[in-house]
């Protein structure tokens, strides 16, 4: 995988940014994940179980390197809809494409956690938030100081944070700040989230929030819109994360105003965009 994407420049309510493509790294893997789940390409697990919703990006990367690398992944997720068991599409189909063992459940933390200790295999949590996924971000950050740019934050997208708070580990010792949002529940949550994974809370990204509540997946009109900006300057994001880091950026423009230099990592999982733009031609808020 080429970590080393193409920076592009644009400008975003006024102000300059830079934008690392990290769409770009592969067809398959990219983004965040990539990072994330470097790790898995050298693992000595042949086994490997995790749980969480059926059109899930990190369940995709998970299965994509799985098969790659002939490990036999096990996902644990509710139970499908009778439409999506006749019509598998986006991340679900392109799993299954990969060889995913499906397990439905009406408790799939739990049940997936005992079923890796059963058959003693790797238990990545949702979203791959596990100590492992520091090896990915270290390149990222090395990547990032190569760049040798002065005064510099950073715009990382966060689910489960752990892409976000490994990230700005690595940087802060060289006085870069990293930015984050809760795109899945609340900054509490994220708080959280970041706690399990790095105690020192000097080390944590700095949590912007956008000024209207946007629940997660559920279409928005305003996420649409930066969607639809960003396609105009031909660059696609996702709407379920990236979007809503947009927003956050926007809803505290002035905050990052005072920075020569504004990195936005795309954190691609852009073949999740399929049935999330469903969502919204079904709300008639998209006609494409």
């Amino acid at each position: 995988m080429n970590f080393n994407t193409a920076i592009e420049s644009h400008i975003f309510r006024d102000i300059d940014f830079l934008i690392k493509r990290d769409d770009l790294i592969d067809e398959k893997i990219n983004g965040n994940k990539a990072y994330k789940f470097y790790f898995l390409f050298d693992t000595q697990y042949k086994h490997i179980v995790s749980y969480g919703g059926n059109q899930s990006n990190a369940m995709l990367a998970m299965a994509y390197i799985a098969n790659l690398k002939n490990i036999k992944f096990t996902y644990f997720t509710p139970h499908l809809s009778k439409y999506l068991q006749n019509n598998q599409t986006g991340n679900l189909k392109l799993a299954m494409q990969n060889n995913i063992n499906l397990m439905y459940s009406n408790n799939p933390k739990a049940e997936s956690a005992l079923y890796a200790q059963k058959y003693n295999a790797l238990f990545i949590p949702q979203g791959g938030a596990l100590h492992q996924a520091s090896i990915g971000l270290a390149k990222l950050a090395e990547h990032i100081l190569n760049l040798n740019l002065s005064n510099l934050c950073i715009f990382y997208s966060s689910g489960s944070g752990s892409s976000a708070v490994f990230l700005s580990k690595f940087l802060k010792q060289h006085n870069i700040d990293v930015f984050t949002t809760n795109c899945i529940g609340t900054k509490g949550y994220l708080i959280e989230q970041f706690l399990n994974l790095e105690k020192n809370n000097n080390l944590h990204p700095k949590i912007i929030t956008t000024n209207k509540k946007f629940s997660f997946a559920k279409p928005k009109i305003e996420l649409l819109k930066i969607y639809n900006e960003w396609i105009k300057r031909g660059v696609e994001f996702d709407l379920l994360y990236d979007c809503v880091m947009w927003q956050a950026i926007s809803d505290n423009i002035d905050l990052f105003k005072h920075y020569k230099h504004r990195l936005f990592i795309h954190s691609g999982g852009l073949s999740g965009n399929e049935t999330q733009l469903k969502r919204y031609e079904y709300k008639k808020l998209y006609n494409p």
